[in-house]
């Protein structure tokens, strides 16, 4: 009987200290927790302070040139404001965390204008379409033009309707994009997506846009896409220019 109480009892204290260690583990994994997030509290904050304090300095700035300029140093100082709202080549997403104080003026988006597969100039609204609509059944072959005043991008298409393929040659020159002209020509969820997408690629004022399926493709070399029954390929010419090429 001796024997059993005791093992009784060992059992009531491996079973109390069982419960212990539980409950310390728990409290343990429970303050790791609530300090982390602390610290990921903190993080934000102080980001959402130094953004503030980024605002408030650009603004200061901005008042500080209209308050001490004369009338004919405005064109000058506008200028130097529409530089900060053009983003080059290779731009980082960090460069893109104002947009939202530069008010949209579109009356509609320019992507949901259209349904075909379109190569859309960022800068000027301008939509090339890809595939062969059922209006354009002829022979023969057909040219037309666009140029990008912004980014000096001359694009030159070349439709072949017995092949039903197109060739746009593309030739930029300074690979820009202006977000200032992109609010007068896109809604904002598209603007986020388009310069999400464009992030690190040579020509940031073109993009694709596949209406069927509602997507942005940025226009790279090498860059292989289908939509619908349209094949589109782009590469790179020795000349310095884009060539893509779409086959319905």
């Amino acid at each position: 009987m001796e024997e059993e109480q005791k093992q009784m009892d060992q059992i009531r204290i491996s079973k109390k200290e069982g419960r212990s260690i539980a409950y310390y583990v728990f409290m343990g994994c429970l303050m790791a927790a609530f300090t982390a997030i602390i610290t990921v509290c903190m993080s934000i904050i102080k980001s959402r302070k130094e953004e503030a304090q980024d605002m408030e300095k650009i603004m200061n700035t901005i008042y500080a040139y209209l308050a001490e300029s004369t009338e004919e140093e405005y064109n000058e100082i506008a200028e130097k404001i529409r530089q900060d709202l053009v983003l080059g080549k290779y731009y980082a997403k960090n460069k893109l965390e104002y947009l939202d104080y530069i008010p949209n003026t579109a009356n509609d988006c320019v992507a949901e204008e259209h349904g075909s597969p379109m190569l859309l100039d960022l800068n000027t609204g301008a939509a090339y379409q890809l595939d062969f609509s059922e209006e354009e059944e002829q022979d023969g072959l057909s040219v037309s033009w666009g140029y990008d005043e912004i980014s000096e991008t001359g694009i030159q298409i070349v439709a072949d309707f017995a092949q039903k393929s197109k060739r746009a040659e593309i030739d930029s020159k300074r690979g820009i994009v202006s977000v200032q002209r992109m609010k007068t020509l896109f809604c904002d969820d598209c603007i986020c997506e388009i310069l999400e997408i464009n992030e690190n690629t040579p020509l940031p004022e073109l993009i694709l846009f596949s209406g069927e399926m509602g997507k942005f493709y940025p226009v790279v070399n090498g860059g292989d896409y289908r939509f619908g029954g349209c094949q589109v390929e782009i590469l790179y010419q020795e000349s310095g220019c884009y060539e893509l090429t779409a086959v319905s």
